[in-house]
């Protein structure tokens, strides 16, 4: 998050289903933090939520495109 200081990570939508949730994002943010390059960067992902018997979350599976990201960064 030091590497992003402006960074905004906003929901764009949950899907709920009985046993998991689906939390779907966008992140914006300008790389300015320690040894930052200065770009801009804009990408989105989501993870995967399953609960356990009392409603938490057992497990969180994310996935976002790692080229892309590493692509903009690094222009």
């Amino acid at each position: 998050m030091t590497a992003f200081p402006d960074m905004k990570l906003t929901m764009d939508k949950l899907l709920m289903k009985q046993e998991e949730a689906q939390y779907h994002w966008s992140f914006v943010g300008t790389n300015t933090g320690l040894d930052g390059k200065g770009n801009k960067v804009e990408f989105k992902g989501f993870e995967r939520w399953i609960f356990n018997e009392e409603g938490l979350i057992k497990s969180s599976i994310g996935k976002f495109d790692e080229e892309d990201y590493k692509r903009q960064l690094n222009k």
